[in-house]
């Protein structure tokens, strides 16, 4: 007999179970299933450098389904809890960013530069000319320089009483910190409720993304054209992703920067 199991969450790529045990089981949907054992193995690497990844157990299958057993974090998601103010949402962002960039370029050698390279090639962009741009922009950003989440954003973030955790790091590489920072904003700026924020966080959106990238600005963490490249890269990127939504406000940005032929991160603040 099964030991009967929870569901606590679901998101796109996965379902949470909470297990008698205690332990939190995760076990990946379709596609994403081939992403299992090397995001299993990224944490399990990270956690040496990052007391914020949650620890994990074991491979596991359930039913089929490729899955792991990690700790249970008794904890608030830092984009859906309405009694967390922005400022918090903004201060938690920027002193997890400064973590990542602590840790060494060689823990995880999967360029995301690569990765963009053939995703964009693979599935260009609704917007026309976007793909070609993008391209030509990301044979400019430097080599990759440390580690990038892939998906940094306050719905991958938990906080309980006593430490900050991120979660879902199938998407971790190696590439600047610029590159993390532009997928947080499109994420954060320009997706539907329930994403990166829900409620009255959702509806301080872009204020908030736009507090992380000025005060990351102004400590030195970030160079502004930098981000402005990677900001056109991630949003082509995010504007084709294979899901039931494309942020309708997103695309005139887009073909904005495509018209004019240059990028500038304040036009991603003030669409």
């Amino acid at each position: 007999m099964k030991p009967i199991m929870r569901k606590i969450a679901e998101g796109w790529t996965s379902e949470l179970f909470l297990q008698p045990d205690g332990h939190l089981l995760k076990l990946h949907k379709g596609q994403f299933a081939l992403r299992c054992a090397a995001e299993f193995q990224k944490m399990r690497v990270l956690r040496e450098y990052l007391s914020c990844v949650p620890e994990v157990f074991e491979l596991v299958e359930v039913d089929g389904r490729p899955g792991y057993t990690m700790a249970y974090i008794d904890g608030r998601t830092l984009g859906y809890d309405e009694t967390i103010t922005p400022a918090l949402v903004v201060d938690t962002l920027c002193t997890v960013a400064k973590k990542l960039c602590a840790v060494p370029l060689s823990v995880i050698d999967e360029s995301i530069r690569e990765r963009a390279i053939k995703w964009i090639k693979d599935r260009g962009s609704p917007v026309e000319g976007a793909a070609g741009m993008a391209l030509e922009l990301l044979s400019q950003v430097p080599e990759d320089r440390g580690l990038c989440h892939g998906d940094f954003h306050p719905g991958n973030i938990l906080i309980s009483d006593n430490d900050t955790y991120v979660i879902d790091w199938n998407g971790a590489g190696s590439a600047s910190l610029e590159c993390d920072v532009a997928k947080s904003v499109v994420v954060m700026a320009f997706s539907p409720t329930g994403l990166a924020f829900k409620g009255t966080l959702h509806a301080a959106c872009r204020d908030i993304a736009k507090e992380c990238v000025a005060k990351l600005i102004r400590e030195g963490m970030i160079d502004p054209d930098l981000l402005a490249r990677w900001l056109f890269i991630r949003a082509t990127e995010f504007s084709s992703l294979p899901i039931p939504y494309i942020p309708e406000q997103l695309l005139p940005v887009i073909s904005r920067c495509v018209a004019e032929k240059s990028v500038d991160y304040r036009i991603f603040f003030w669409p």
